[in-house]
């Protein structure tokens, strides 16, 4: 919900909305950015559905230390596993 007062305001726009929620990880673009708040704290595995041998996986958290990520396939299932430990941004890539 997105409320303010107008009373001291009479144009007021928004300009930008970020949005967050869960899904399944499915390779369906070029690429995707993911996290898990989930994993904070805990040792994590996780699934994406959807990729191929081509399929790249990077920990994206800090933008100047990019690292691919190990990762295994098996059918068109390709997974990683991470240490438990703080929030954690990736990219899947489909080059």
């Amino acid at each position: 919900m997105v409320a303010y007062s107008s009373a001291s305001h009479t144009h007021v726009r928004l300009d930008y909305i970020r949005l967050q929620y869960e899904r399944a990880l499915r390779n369906s673009d070029s690429f995707t950015l993911f996290r898990s708040a989930a994993s904070i704290g805990n040792v994590s595995r996780f699934l994406i559905e959807g990729a191929d041998a081509q399929t790249l996986v990077f920990d994206v958290t800090h933008p100047n230390q990019v690292k691919q990520m190990e990762t295994a396939l098996e059918g068109s299932t390709l997974s990683f596993s991470i240490a438990a430990g703080s929030l954690r941004e990736f990219a899947v890539v489909q080059p």
